[in-house]
């Protein structure tokens, strides 16, 4: 009986350590603006607050290879005219031209490249 164990957990081993076929084909996400939000915190001296959007402000692209899931990189850019803090004075002072770079773009593009982690 034990020797059924041994060798069923063996099998287990030894097929979660095959990798994965190297025809398959990469694998391109889109994020989904109505499921996706991007947020900020902004710890200051005087306050400290939070900063969000959502829906169309988002837009954003995945890229897996499932052969070299490490590999994966994405872009998300973000509509800074569409940030809310909760503080509609604080809102409209964020967008002058100076703070934000509202002047060269509305927009912001985070690129990164996606580390995975074991647990």
């Amino acid at each position: 009986m034990m020797g059924w164990i041994a060798l069923g957990m063996l099998v287990m081993l030894v097929t979660a350590g095959t990798p994965v076929s190297a025809n398959a084909e990469p694998i391109s996400f889109k994020l989904l603006p109505n499921y996706s939000r991007a947020t900020f915190k902004s710890d200051a001296p005087l306050e400290t607050f939070v900063g969000n959007t959502a829906g169309a402000g988002i837009v954003g692209t995945l890229a897996v290879d499932p052969a070299r899931p490490q590999a994966a990189a994405g872009t998300v850019r973000v509509d800074l005219t569409t940030i809310r803090t909760g503080v509609e004075k604080r809102d409209a002072d964020m967008r002058v031209p100076q703070l934000l770079f509202l002047k060269v773009s509305n927009d912001i593009q985070l690129e990164t490249d996606l580390t995975f982690a074991r647990q």
